[in-house]
């Protein structure tokens, strides 16, 4: 799970299309999406799994995928996964992660504060 990928699933916001689903449903998808997504931002729950999960008509399902992916929020990678190699594998775009490692700097041997002799100690108040 991808705590970045909820975190922008939940800040999504849509417009309402005429002819298209419901936001709210829309949002139930992603936010399933989302939470099956890896720190790659990309996941591949089964159709029979976002159904289970949203409690929506298969068809209903397939139709928010499609909106979703004309919509720019996911696009299919092309891979496929699962025992039958038959799960679309979705990338969640947009979300913003948190993957920078931090840098350290070293210090250099010949650094002057390093060899003083009040490195460590507390300066008085005079």
């Amino acid at each position: 799970m991808s705590l970045d990928a909820n975190i922008w699933a939940w800040k999504v916001r849509q417009k309402q299309k005429k002819g298209g689903s419901i936001k709210a449903l829309k949002r139930l998808v992603l936010l399933s999406l989302a939470d099956r997504a890896s720190e790659d931002h990309c996941a591949y729950p089964s159709i029979a799994r976002l159904v289970e999960d949203t409690e929506m008509d298969r068809k209903t399902v397939l139709k928010i995928i499609d909106e979703l992916v004309e919509d720019g929020l996911i696009e299919d990678t092309g891979e496929r996964k699962g025992r039958t190699k038959q799960v679309k594998v979705y990338r969640l775009l947009g979300v913003n992660g948190r993957e920078t490692v931090p840098t350290m700097e070293l210090f250099k041997a010949e650094n002057d504060d390093l060899k003083s002799s009040n490195n460590g100690t507390v300066p008085t108040i005079p």
